[in-house]
């Protein structure tokens, strides 16, 4: 009886050693990708790499030093307000996401989620009209020449590929 016990005992402990270690050092996990609506977001340029593009457009397009103040101040008054914009965008984003993981059928999901998805077109339209405000101003310190050297700056940008999602 005693070698029965003994038989059990190991037979337990290989069984549940194993899961208890399993469960204090889950497996490696890659990144789930995007749910329903998800966008994966491109990484977020650093103050540095800012200053670099200001540099760059600066030599490119030959700014005189007027023109960069002027460039610069338009870029910090705007990006305080599309930080503001993006923080909302992003608030709205973990919202929707939320409702999809409580697990309700899709029909009634999308039905919870339906007034955030709607402030998150309001959204990214305003983000979509301070970009375009903030090119248009830029577009009006430059010269015709510097005009057109940025056009072609800008269409040699669009074929570069995108950043690196965000880690």
């Amino acid at each position: 009886m005693n070698k029965n016990i003994l038989k059990i005992f190991v037979i337990t402990a290989l069984i549940t050693v194993p899961a208890m270690a399993e469960e204090a050092n889950p497996p490696f996990m890659p990144p789930r990708p995007p749910m329903n609506g998800e966008r994966i977001q491109p990484k977020k340029p650093t103050p540095k790499e800012f200053k670099q593009m200001d540099k760059m457009i600066a030599q490119r397009l030959n700014l005189t030093d007027e023109q960069v103040k002027k460039l610069k101040s338009d870029r910090q008054k705007n990006m305080k307000e599309l930080e503001k914009i993006i923080n909302k965008m992003e608030k709205n984003h973990k919202k929707i996401r939320d409702i999809y993981l409580l697990g309700l059928p899709p029909y009634q999901a999308d039905i919870k989620s339906a007034p955030y998805k709607m402030e998150l077109v309001l959204l990214k339209q305003n983000a979509d009209k301070i970009r375009n405000q903030n090119r248009k101003n830029f577009e009006a310190i430059l010269t015709p020449d510097q005009k057109a050297e940025f056009k072609k700056f800008r269409s040699e940008m669009a074929k570069r590929p995108p950043r690196p999602p965000k880690q």
